[in-house]
């Protein structure tokens, strides 16, 4: 007997047979398989890499990203694991929040702090109408939201929950987010879904003065490196002349490493250096 499961883009209602939805069209990933266990996206300046980790049944993370003509989105949604089906969630939100911002990029009316607010109401609206949530209402589907945009001028960061971006350029280093959660406990005080508080988005603007990486990631990597510096520790040994994805990938497998407990995804957009000219625009997700 097939059981039921639902659509990790849209939410529909599927059984556990299905490769994929008759509602969206989207692949239907399933515990176990590989595509969702672990997949990388290279865009030249902009990468990512999402992996289940070592000890989870399912990623229940979720990566978009998209280049066009010197831009960049970037967008990272993790699962709260105590929800109904947060792989759903994150999925969703990623999806709905990407493609919000990518229209709102590609627009003639460029507001990026107006934007990035639409764009996490867009992903919140979605993950409220996920058919889980209707049929879970005492337990809706969560997830947290990060995004980073880059416009060929400045960086806009949003974010609701505890999924954080860092800023990395030699002695330059910062973290953009500042985590909705108590006490580095990871008890969330802001996230995405029904039961989500009501509460403006985090959003910050920042204009680099010269060349440096953008690193977007879930609790999954900065677990193992939650001090500022320890993350720019991890880079540095591969920072110089490196590819996004190559460290993207560096960064995955050093949680990997550190024990892989929890799903794992960190994307990284490199500003102001060359990008090899056969990287062809696109967007994943």
């Amino acid at each position: 007997m097939s059981n039921l499961v639902h659509c990790p883009s849209c939410g529909a209602r599927l059984t556990d047979a299905d490769r994929f939805c008759e509602a969206c069209g989207a692949r239907v990933g399933h515990p176990g398989d590989d595509e969702r266990d672990h997949a990388e996206i290279d865009l030249g300046m902009v990468a990512g890499v999402t992996d289940r980790g070592l000890l989870h049944e399912r990623n229940e993370d979720a990566l978009f990203v998209s280049r066009a003509d010197g831009t960049a989105v970037v967008v990272i949604c993790d699962g709260v694991s105590s929800s109904t089906d947060p792989h759903s969630a994150a999925q969703v939100a990623a999806d709905v929040g990407g493609r919000a911002l990518v229209s709102a990029l590609q627009g003639g009316d460029w507001n990026p702090d107006a934007a990035t607010v639409a764009a996490i109401d867009a992903a919140q609206h979605a993950v409220e109408t996920v058919p889980a949530a209707i049929e879970h209402p005492e337990d809706p589907p969560a997830c947290t939201f990060v995004s980073a945009v880059w416009d060929g001028h400045d960086l806009t960061i949003g974010w609701v929950g505890d999924s954080r971006a860092y800023w990395i350029a030699g002695d330059d280093v910062r973290r953009f987010t500042v985590d909705d959660a108590w006490d580095d406990s990871h008890t969330l005080t802001r996230w995405l879904g029904a039961d989500a508080p009501l509460a403006a988005p985090g959003v910050t603007r920042f204009t680099p003065k010269g060349a440096g990486r953008v690193i977007v990631c879930s609790d999954g990597l900065w677990n193992y490196a939650a001090q500022t510096e320890e993350l720019a520790a991890l880079v540095a040994p591969t920072a110089e002349g490196a590819s996004s994805i190559g460290l993207a990938q560096t960064l995955t497998r050093a949680a990997l490493a550190a024990g892989g407990h929890d799903n794992i995804t960190v994307a990284v957009l490199t500003i102001g250096t060359e990008v090899d000219a056969t990287d062809a625009p696109g967007e994943e997700s």
